[in-house]
């Protein structure tokens, strides 16, 4: 009563073959849909949080009474309205030459999505986490 022809169960070879082939094609749609966001950075989904950095550098080293005064990157983005909820700074290597700068640093913040426009008027741009950097 259980076994149909070739001793199977009926309907089973069917319905296996079935997922087996709908599994796979789940699995290359998600493969290739990976591929259309690669060059737009991490997708932002809205209510999330994301990272942004901005370069700062200024200076002189030869110039000791040049002072590059640190830019506080918190203020800047909390006067235009983003709200700040992380915030790092990762210090660059400056070398010794007078050509060089007194200070190189990337300041990283995280903010919420919805406010990465106002940032972006800032010069900060969408990034990486800093840890995974």
């Amino acid at each position: 009563m259980w076994t149909g022809k070739g001793g199977t169960k009926p309907g089973w070879s069917s319905f296996s073959g079935r997922l087996v082939v709908t599994g796979l094609l789940a699995a290359a749609l998600l493969l290739l849909s990976g591929c259309f966001w690669r060059d737009s950075g991490p997708p932002i989904y809205e209510g999330t949080y994301l990272w942004v950095v901005q370069q700062f550098s200024g200076g002189r080293q030869c110039d000791p009474r040049e002072e590059y005064p640190v830019p506080d990157s918190l203020a800047m983005l909390e006067d235009a309205g983003v709200r700040v909820f992380e915030r790092t700074e990762k210090r660059d290597a400056v070398c010794m030459s007078c050509d060089c700068p007194m200070y190189s640093a990337r300041h990283f913040a995280r903010i919420r999505a919805f406010d990465l426009e106002a940032a972006e008027e800032l010069g900060f741009r969408r990034a990486v986490p800093p840890a995974e950097r």
